[in-house]
């Protein structure tokens, strides 16, 4: 069933046109935005899987650089290596002048000198319901960020138990400062 099938036509047309609209003026505005800083950060996505937030954020902003990481041999093998390199190359057209690079990173590993102090930004999404990768997790955020200037790390992350509260605590025993943000979902139609 398509969506017109349930929703007024009326509505939908309009909603389109509004969209749009927003869209067209985004644009604009974003083009006038950009500044030589924000082109200069690069940015690192922990757990990626199929690597489709990095290729959003690669596709949607002005950054140096994307590196798609991550750990798990199934998806290392499997997705890393064919999947998002192939994605990257068909939609290199889409990122700009931002570098994209998938990358094996495993949090447990005890070197991680290769991406220490090199980061802006680090971005997760549900990677922290394994408890035995915390303090891995946790090290690898605290290790990554730049030296210099303001970095920060964002994770998108459900309630699983107490699992997200767990990482939370390794994130304070390691000296770090975190700030918590609830969202729920809106559902609609």
């Amino acid at each position: 069933m398509q969506r017109s099938d349930y929703r007024p036509k009326g509505k939908e047309e309009g909603l389109t046109e509004a969209v749009s609209r927003k869209q067209r003026g985004h644009s604009r505005r974003r083009k006038k935005s950009r500044t030589a800083d924000r082109r200069s950060k690069r940015i690192l996505e922990l757990g990626s899987g199929y690597g489709l937030a990095g290729l959003v954020i690669a596709a949607s902003t002005d950054a140096l650089e994307v590196v798609i990481s991550d750990g798990n041999p199934q998806v290392v093998d499997c997705i890393l290596r064919f999947d998002i390199q192939h994605n990257i190359n068909a939609n290199s057209g889409a990122f700009g002048d931002t570098k994209v690079k998938p990358m094996t990173l495993h949090w447990n590993q005890n070197e991680v000198s290769n991406i220490s102090n090199t980061f802006d930004i680090i971005v997760a999404s549900d990677c922290t319901f394994f408890k035995e990768f915390h303090e891995g997790l946790a090290r690898i955020v605290k290790s990554s960020p730049k030296y210099s200037g303001a970095s920060e790390a964002i994770f998108f992350s459900p309630k699983r138990g107490n699992s997200l509260d767990k990482f939370l605590e390794e994130i304070k025993r390691i000296g770090m400062h975190f700030r918590t943000i609830e969202s729920s979902v809106i559902r609609s139609l």
